[in-house]
């Protein structure tokens, strides 16, 4: 039909990898790249490539940065996979930048590209990582989503509100009465 795209479906026996595949994020290559339960699988049109990150944790949310750098969330760790020319090939955790009363969190499900850095949320704090250091930024109550909309970035506390990320603050959105 005119105007349908074409799509093709990949079953897990030609990507060899788990078959839940949480985020989705394309680099300035062209390749594809998914946080998987497997670790980061990565697709160029042609062929399927798996890194393994971690033996205990799947990859939760990934992002391609700006600056090309794929972004990844696990389970209690985040941070920064190499690559070796084209090909990904190792994980470099950012875990190490936190103060030690912080580096037991729960899962990172969003990543988000800001001017101030790279944003990391999990429920319990948003890591704001630029130039080797990380802000930590806590909830009143606990976070559950983030979304960055029209260059901001919104995240929502359950019978609290939405609030919108501004620098390493937070700040009640008023996003809403305006929209």
């Amino acid at each position: 039909y005119r105007g349908t795209p074409y799509i093709r479906n990949f079953h897990k026996s030609v990507y060899n990898a788990d078959t839940q595949n949480w985020g989705i994020s394309q680099d300035n290559q062209g390749f594809i790249h998914f946080a998987n339960n497997d670790g980061l699988l990565s697709f160029d049109g042609v062929e399927w490539n798996l890194t393994r990150i971690s033996s205990i944790s799947p990859l939760r949310s990934i992002l391609v940065d700006s600056h090309n750098r794929i972004c990844v969330g696990l389970i209690n760790d985040f941070g920064i996979i190499s690559r070796n020319g084209d090909k990904p090939s190792s994980f470099i955790s950012l875990k190490n930048l936190l103060p030690e009363e912080f580096r037991e969190f729960d899962e990172i499900w969003k990543i988000h590209e800001v001017s101030e850095g790279i944003v990391f949320q999990c429920y319990d704090y948003i890591f704001l990582y630029a130039n080797d250091t990380i802000e930590i930024i806590k909830p009143g109550t606990r976070f559950r989503f983030s979304f960055k909309l029209r260059d901001k970035i919104l995240v929502h506390e359950p019978g609290v509100g939405i609030y919108e990320l501004s620098g390493n603050k937070l700040v009640r959105s008023d996003w809403w009465d305006d929209h």
